[in-house]
């Protein structure tokens, strides 16, 4: 298997992935910022995602197979900001994967592709449409369609996970429906890797929860297996959820809120 690069490998979420494949794959790192933590024996190139000579130089001194993009904005901002980030920096991504011969790109989507669903209705499947919450939310949609096009123009595999509540434990009661523990990032992120596909797959990042919004098929093409369930810290979360849209959206007050830009 060639090398894996991981963008966004300074972040929350490429901090966790660099320990956990650094002895299984041939990683190469970049990131806008340098980590705060460098891993030893495992290159890492500062670039941002808006310069595009810098990412394609990655491309043409390391013999890339898998992407892994995780880089970019990863909440609401600005729609200027969200757009150099995340939409040009994508098709920065993507275009210089195409170039340079690259075989798979695996992309961070999210829940925020579909936060605008109604939680009463839940559980969803992969089918449902999207009702993006945000900028934020909005992007992580054009780009999964933009690995879309990246596959059936150029033949690119693509992986697009719409990543959950991804932290180390539950701490709020709405993780109890959109939990994705650390293990099973990992899992999924291993199996978008290695899987036999030669296609467009996309999957909800999410935990086995007994409450989860969303269905994943058993019979996914990655093999993915979700393991950890929130429920199990059910006697550790509040009783009642923060707020009343924490229960009516899929993707919480937080992100459904008007001003959600500014805080």
């Amino acid at each position: 298997m060639g090398k894996v690069l991981l963008t966004g490998a300074a972040g929350g979420l490429g901090t966790v992935l660099t320990k956990a494949l650094k002895d299984e794959f041939d990683l190469v790192l970049t990131n806008r910022s340098e980590p705060e933590e460098p891993v030893e024996g495992v290159p890492f190139i500062k670039a941002d995602l808006n310069d595009y000579e810098a990412i394609e130089a990655i491309f043409k001194e390391h013999d890339i197979e898998t992407v892994l993009h995780f880089g970019g904005l990863p909440v609401e901002n600005e729609f200027e900001a969200i757009l150099d980030a995340n939409l040009r920096g994508t098709y920065h991504v993507y275009e210089a994967a195409r170039l340079h011969g690259v075989k798979r790109v695996v992309y961070a989507s999210s829940i925020h592709a579909v936060g605008f669903l109604d939680a009463r209705n839940a559980p969803y499947d992969i089918h449902t449409e999207t009702r993006p919450d945000t900028f934020y939310g909005l992007s992580k949609v054009y780009n999964e369609d933009m690995g879309k096009l990246y596959h059936d123009k150029f033949g690119l595999e693509v992986v697009n996970l719409r990543i959950c509540g991804c932290v180390e434990e539950p701490d709020s009661k709405e993780h109890l429906m959109i939990w994705l523990s650390y293990n099973d990032l990992i899992q999924l992120v291993k199996k978008s890797i290695t899987a036999e596909i030669n296609n467009v797959v996309t999957i909800y990042g999410i935990s086995a929860n007994t409450r989860s919004f969303f269905h994943v098929d058993p019979e996914n093409p990655l093999g993915y297996k979700p393991q950890d369930n929130a429920e199990d810290y059910v006697h550790k979360l509040p009783a009642s959820f923060g707020h009343e849209d924490d229960r009516k959206f899929v993707g919480g007050h937080h992100f459904v809120r008007e001003d959600a830009v500014d805080n």
